[in-house]
């Protein structure tokens, strides 16, 4: 029997569709639940038929483009699964639980970095209590390094702002320092 992923990715590519799996698929796959949903939800562009896989149904369901923001991109699980665990991120073991899930996932080599990139370019089509949990991972998750000139050490500095590309940002864990980025001569993401 094929992988639901690679159905779902075939079907996206022969129809030039654009797809987003529903939260619980979502949440599973990064390994955030251990719920396996018996209907895989797929909201998409076109009209398409549900597909049956063994005991899954692969369900198509047409979506308002405003729907389909994060289709295609790096951070669609991540959004999605944090959609579907709205709720439960609620009771503080829970967050602290998803919260280090998560850290794990954007410290994976290959895809950690374009995952965190994109949260953070995407960060405006977030409702406004992700928002809030998404800065929060991205800031105490962020290390920095600042080189001044090549004869000078360099620094660490944790939790930079990049809300404001080129404007203010703070620096530090306590945010006492205050500086224009543009004033940095290499600013490097570690």
């Amino acid at each position: 029997m094929p992988d639901y992923r690679a159905v779902i990715r075939a079907v996206a590519r022969r129809d030039q569709a654009r797809v987003v799996l529903d939260g619980m698929t979502a949440a599973n796959d990064l390994g955030l639940t251990t719920a396996v949903p018996a209907r895989i939800e797929v909201l998409t562009d076109a009209r398409l038929k549900s597909i049956k896989l063994g005991n899954q149904l692969i369900r198509f369901k047409q979506a308002a483009p405003s729907r389909l923001y994060w289709a295609g991109r790096p951070a669609m699980r991540v959004v999605q699964a944090l959609h579907w665990m709205q709720d439960m991120l609620v009771n503080d073991e829970e967050r602290v639980r998803v919260t280090a899930a998560l850290h794990h996932i954007f410290a994976d080599p290959s895809h950690g970095q374009a995952i965190r990139d994109d949260l953070r370019s995407g960060l405006h089509a977030l409702p406004i209590w992700m928002q809030a949990f998404v800065r929060s991972l991205l800031s105490s998750d962020l290390s920095v390094t600042v080189k001044e000139s090549p004869h000078k050490t360099r620094r660490t500095v944790p939790n930079i702002d990049h809300t404001i590309p080129g404007g203010p940002s703070r620096v530090g864990a306590t945010g006492c320092c205050t500086f224009a980025l543009a004033d940095v001569r290499d600013l490097t993401c570690r």
